[in-house]
C-alpha cells in the first residue's frame, strides 16, 4: 500500500528590511569665476611662471660660474706646474759649482790678492772688498 502523505510546505517568510533614507547630496555646480577671480588666477599663474623662469636662470648662472671656476682651477694647476719647473731650472742655473765650472770653461779665474781692493767706509767701520779687473 502506497500512501501519499502530503506535508504542508514550509515557506520562509522573508521580511524586507527597510533601507535608511538615502542622503540627498546637493549637486555641485560649475563654479564660474568673476572677473576679479579670473584676474587673480591669471596673476598667480604669471607670478609662478616668472618664479620658475627666475629659478632656471639662476641655475644657468650657477652652472656658468661653476664652469668658469673649473677653468680657473685648471689654469691655476697648470701655472703651479710651470712655477715648479721654473724653480727647478733656477736651482740648476744658480748652483755655484755649475757657475764656477762654466766660468772656468770660458777662461775666467779666481781674482788674485793684487786684484782685490779693500775699502773702509767712514762711520760704519764696515769694510768692503771688491776685485779689480785686470787691464
Amino acid at each position: 500500500m502506497n500512501v501519499a502523505v502530503a506535508y504542508p510546505r514550509m515557506r520562509r517568510i522573508e521580511t524586507r528590511k527597510e533601507e535608511p533614507a538615502a542622503v540627498v547630496r546637493p549637486r555641485r555646480r560649475a563654479v564660474s569665476l568673476s572677473a576679479k577671480g579670473m584676474m587673480a588666477a591669471v596673476l598667480v599663474s604669471v607670478v609662478l611662471f616668472a618664479a620658475l623662469v627666475g629659478l632656471v636662470y639662476v641655475k644657468y648662472m650657477i652652472s656658468e660660474t661653476q664652469l668658469e671656476i673649473n677653468s680657473l682651477n685648471t689654469q691655476i694647476h697648470e701655472l703651479n706646474n710651470e712655477k715648479s719647473r721654473l724653480e727647478e731650472k733656477l736651482d740648476r742655473e744658480t748652483n755655484i759649482q755649475d757657475i764656477m765650472t762654466r766660468a772656468s770653461a770660458l777662461g775666467m779665474a779666481q781674482p788674485t790678492s793684487e786684484q782685490i781692493l779693500t775699502i773702509t767706509l767712514p762711520g760704519d767701520g764696515v769694510q768692503e772688498s771688491m776685485a779689480l779687473q785686470g787691464d
